[in-house]
């Protein structure tokens, strides 16, 4: 039995965080640490939707680019507009 939280992640949720993992923003284990930050802000019984996803998504991707954004550059602020807007 896996220690690992069960989340429920809508279809438009799952294709945001695959697009920002095949951006190049996260890489497998980026990707993993996403899902656990997701599931400690899942409702409970509930499903995460795209909303939320962008929300924990942008916090996480600031928290790890912090200093690349700062200056306005990283790929991260590149594909801003894209990925959140």
């Amino acid at each position: 039995m896996s220690d690992l939280p069960e989340i429920r992640v809508s279809g438009e949720a799952a294709r945001f965080a695959s697009m920002l993992r095949d951006f190049g923003h996260l890489d497998e284990v980026a990707y993993a640490d996403l899902m656990l930050e997701l599931a400690a802000h899942a409702p409970p019984e509930g499903t995460i939707d795209l909303p939320m996803m962008r929300e924990v998504a942008a916090r996480f991707l600031f928290g790890r680019e912090a200093l690349h954004l700062r200056d306005g550059k990283g790929i991260v602020s590149e594909d801003w507009p894209l990925l959140f807007s």
